[in-house]
């Protein structure tokens, strides 16, 4: 007990007396086993397996919340590259075939000069769309949830 409590240091509150330590391990038993209603029917084996878990389903949860945003960020970001390619070009010489396209604004030098604005800053146009962006796709997956529900019937009330 004392080995894990100088890993977490944080738990004890840097202090690693028996009084302490013993005090830290009655609370997370009362708090976490004690008083949960679904451990009452639990065998001792059970029981140890779901204590094990407890960690690993907080780490869990963390992990989701970040995918969930790393998913969010990814679709905004093909959705922008999706709108740039269906750029339309400015012109097309017939006799070579070259197509003129206008200054890609997603180039090196136009970083240098004007910088770029990042969906961190809610002040900016990029952060407000992604924002709405957000506010769509949530929506959109919301609506994908409930037709699976419904066995592939959606009602428009």
């Amino acid at each position: 007990m004392k080995h894990w409590a100088e890993r977490n240091p944080r738990s004890t509150n840097g202090q690693f007396g028996k009084s302490t330590l013993y005090r830290c391990a009655l609370h997370f038993f009362v708090e976490n086993i004690a008083l949960n209603a679904n451990n009452a029917r639990l065998n001792y084996s059970e029981l140890a397996q779901k204590v094990n878990d407890v960690n690993s389903t907080k780490s869990d949860s963390k992990l989701t919340a970040q995918l969930a945003n790393v998913e969010n960020l990814l679709g905004f970001l093909l959705t922008m590259q999706q709108r740039q390619l269906e750029y339309i070009p400015e012109g097309i010489n017939l006799e070579n075939g070259f197509v003129k396209y206008a200054i890609n604004p997603i180039n090196p030098t136009e970083f240098q000069q004007f910088g770029t604005p990042t969906e961190l800053n809610p002040n900016n146009e990029l952060a407000q769309s992604y924002e709405e962006y957000k506010k769509i796709r949530s929506r959109d997956k919301q609506l994908i949830k409930k037709y699976h529900q419904t066995g592939g019937q959606l009602d428009d009330d």
